[in-house]
């Protein structure tokens, strides 16, 4: 089985009515086409996930990561012949989003996904799970 080692960036922002907001990208390539993902990308040799971060965002969103990331966990996702580890770092908001191409979606209390009418990776749903479980139920 390859391994692949994998940057995410989930950008969040609260909104006016005290709910997070993020950013989804459509993938464009590969077998995966036309799902939906949080960006980033592959980590090159010799790259820290952080720096392979930065890199793809700038690559695929078109602007520079200004902001410290906060590594919300390393998770490891089975595509049959390859795993991907998803090294996902949680992101302030960034104001270039906003004309990004891509979605800003509202992260619901109960992480329901489907009021985003989008077909998300699978890896992502968990993703979302864990987040929204952080951003609303703090104690």
């Amino acid at each position: 089985m390859r391994l692949v080692p994998v940057a995410v960036a989930i950008f969040i922002k609260k909104n006016a009515n005290g709910q997070f907001d993020t950013f989804i990208q459509q993938r464009t390539a590969g077998n995966l086409k036309g799902f939906w993902e949080f960006p980033g990308g592959k980590i090159e040799s010799g790259e820290s996930s952080w720096e392979a971060l930065c890199r793809e965002i700038e690559e695929e969103v078109y602007f520079k990561i200004s902001s410290p990331g906060e590594l919300m966990g390393i998770y490891p996702v089975d595509y049959g012949e390859v795993r991907v580890l998803l090294n996902v770092y949680k992101i302030p908001w960034a104001p270039e989003l906003e004309s990004a191409a891509g979605k800003i979606v509202t992260l619901q209390k109960n992480a329901d996904i489907t009021q985003w009418q989008v077909e998300l990776l699978p890896a992502n749903i968990r993703l979302v799970e864990d987040l929204c479980q952080g951003l609303y139920h703090q104690p």
